[in-house]
């Protein structure tokens, strides 16, 4: 068994604070359906989180100006409170609550003492409260529970991302070649794709997704269980899959609608 560990920056953290935010803590959470089955707990410490920690945590988009109020946060802190969840292996189900109940958990402390900022660790971001919130607004926020990461793919190297954790949400590892679009526009469509086959579960075994004016096609390699997005509009003799790769286009028919923006 794993764990799940989100780091919560304050300037200072004097220990009778700890043990009242404990009782609120589990005050708030104890009527969700993940507290009772899974371990929750929090430790307090007097002092800065190592600079180790923070290393590739400001979102590459960051605004210059939250950028600069980051580094001031890292620079400055004083204290770090960090929450513990225990995160099951196997069980799928399981798993998504303990990433529910550590969100729920993080935005309960965030109401009764609110941080400097937070690092979630399961997007590896480092963002202050209003971040945490609009991102957390949404019933479901996939791009608080699966990360985008730069890959290259296959014998050609292909510039793609990976989407980790993608599994526990469509139970199928997630990859998006980005052939001539921006990365953004290519991570928005792959998070727009994890949202809608989460509504509808068929998509994943679809032709094709069409997300903001673009089209993508899917390609599946099953004994990999794995389904790559790739640009359909790109020169085929470049994003063609190779066959070491293991991975092929589905016959199955042509979802062909517009799913609408990324899931925050």
């Amino acid at each position: 068994m794993s764990a799940l560990v989100v780091t919560h920056l304050f300037p200072t953290l004097p220990p009778a604070r700890v043990t009242a935010l404990e009782a609120d803590l589990r005050k708030d959470c104890v009527s969700a359906d993940a507290a009772p089955a899974l371990d929750l707990r929090l430790a307090a410490q007097d002092g800065p989180l190592g600079g180790e920690a923070f290393c590739g945590t400001i979102a590459p988009d960051s605004t210059p100006s939250n950028r600069a109020a980051l580094m001031g946060i890292i620079s400055g802190h004083g204290a770090h409170l960090t929450l513990t969840v225990d995160l099951p292996d196997g069980q799928a189900a399981t798993r998504r609550k303990a990433l529910r109940l550590a969100l729920m958990a993080s935005q309960a402390l965030v109401r009764h003492h609110p941080p400097l900022a937070i690092l979630w660790t399961p997007t590896g971001l480092l963002m202050q409260r209003a971040a945490l919130d609009a991102l957390a607004s949404d019933a479901e926020p996939l791009t608080l529970f699966v990360s985008a990461r730069d890959e290259l793919t296959g014998p050609r190297r292909v510039p793609s991302l990976a989407f980790d954790g993608a599994p526990i949400w469509i139970g199928q590892d997630l990859h998006a070649r980005l052939g001539a679009l921006p990365r953004e526009v290519v991570r928005s469509a792959a998070f727009a794709f994890l949202a809608a086959a989460r509504q509808s579960p068929e998509l994943v075994r679809a032709q094709s997704f069409h997300h903001a004016g673009h089209s993508y096609r899917l390609a599946h390699a099953p004994e990999r269980n794995r389904v790559d997005l790739i640009p359909a509009a790109q020169d085929l003799l470049h994003i063609r899959p190779e066959p070491s790769e293991g991975l092929r286009p589905t016959t199955d028919r042509n979802i062909g609608a517009d799913f609408g923006p990324a899931a925050a």
